[in-house]
């Protein structure tokens, strides 16, 4: 499983990244917003582990930049912060988990599964192939977040496939 962990520490980026990797993970590291925004776009990924207050625009942000690109990688969003407001404000953002810090990886692990688990469960409409989404339900076709009209006849040509 590939996971992109955003996480501006290096201390807890290396203690998280060693832990998945010896379960198994494929982990690419970004240290900050930018450079995770290129990476979103370059690489697919099973799972987005961001910190909330990461260094650029922050994890909040980041996180809805994801959701409004129509990413629906799912998003575990870690932080320091135990308030009950924080929490809230990051799930509203499209965050499907939050784990406040510090991480136990035995934790950390089993909420990566239960994840994975929902998203396979959803029976999701949408085939997406690098820069390329196909919404079965909708029947939209994008590239680069740009939809390419396509006649009934076309979409149904497409499902021969």
């Amino acid at each position: 499983m590939r996971v992109f962990l955003i996480e501006s520490d290096p201390k807890v980026s290396s203690f998280i990244k060693s832990g998945l990797e010896d379960n198994g993970y494929i982990v690419f590291v970004a240290y900050d917003s930018h450079m995770a925004e290129k990476l979103l776009f370059q690489k697919s990924f099973n799972i987005i582990i961001l910190d909330a207050f990461i260094a650029g625009i922050g994890g909040i942000k980041l996180c809805e930049k994801i959701r409004n690109a129509n990413i629906t990688v799912p998003v575990l969003m870690i932080t320091s912060s135990n308030a009950i407001e924080d929490r809230i404000e990051g799930f509203n953002c499209g965050a499907d988990d939050y784990m406040v810090k510090p991480i136990h990886l035995g934790e950390l692990d089993a909420r990566i599964k239960a994840l994975d688990r929902m998203r396979h469960r959803k029976g999701s409409s949408l085939l997406k192939i690098s820069d390329l989404e196909l919404d079965s339900v909708s029947k939209k076709v994008r590239r680069n977040n740009k939809e390419i009209k396509l006649t009934e006849k076309e979409f149904e040509i497409r499902s021969f496939y």
